[in-house]
């Protein structure tokens, strides 16, 4: 999937203001990361985040700061109010036809795609529960509209095995416990620039300071070189 994304997005097929629906907030920082190493700029919207937070990445996405956001399905309490999204993919396969709907619904005009990506029976992945997505899929659609809506897109694995050893590199360094110091930073940063928050700092410098010292720094995160 990883390999697949990096290779659309890297050679235009995924032009213009991309979506992205995943399942957890776990999975929307991983791929967020991986992107962010490729230079590829992307922006997660948190529904556990402040309601600033939240409106920032949507503002910086539509302003064309942002080439990807990345939604995590079914989780938002409040709606969410995309414009001129060109494509919407499904890194991780919806579980039924109304997550499949909602993420097309997401799209700005007719003529623009929805990409789902799943793995093949038998893929060598922990609960892989995707192959059964799919079928399940396929059928409501068949049910609702005489025929699956699905068109398998034909891939070039060959040519995409060529960048194979610069994505498993970056997959390599994607721990878990990275991933949850990633995200714990990112509160951090939103705790230190809460302006609710601004007056109590101003009180409790040194408080101010252990959080700003416990931050991780960006070098980390760089992305790889070209």
């Amino acid at each position: 999937k990883f390999l697949a994304f990096y290779t659309m997005v890297k050679f235009n097929v995924l032009s213009g203001r991309t979506l992205v629906f995943v399942d957890n907030l776990f999975e929307a920082y991983k791929v967020k990361i991986f992107m962010e190493k490729f230079a590829i700029r992307t922006a997660v919207v948190n529904p556990e985040a402040t309601k600033v937070m939240r409106k920032s990445a949507l503002r910086y996405f539509h302003a064309g700061q942002y080439d990807i956001l990345l939604l995590v399905r079914m989780k938002y309490s409040y709606k969410i109010k995309t414009s001129q999204v060109v494509n919407v993919v499904n890194f991780t396969t919806p579980q039924n036809l109304q997550d499949y709907n909602m993420a097309a619904h997401k799209l700005g005009f007719d003529n623009g795609s929805v990409l789902t990506f799943t793995y093949k029976e038998g893929a060598k992945v922990s609960e892989n529960m995707e192959a059964k997505y799919l079928p399940n899929l396929e059928k409501k659609m068949t049910k609702k509209f005489g025929k699956s809506l699905f068109v398998k897109l034909p891939i070039d694995w060959v040519e995409l095995y060529r960048l194979k050893s610069r994505v498993d590199d970056i997959l390599c360094t994607l721990t878990n416990k990275k991933i949850k110091n990633y995200m714990a930073n990112e509160i951090k940063k939103q705790i230190l620039t809460n302006k609710k928050l601004k007056e109590y700092f101003n009180e409790h410098q040194e408080e101010k300071e252990i959080l700003r010292s416990s931050l991780e720094t960006d070098y980390k995160y760089r992305f790889m070189n070209k």
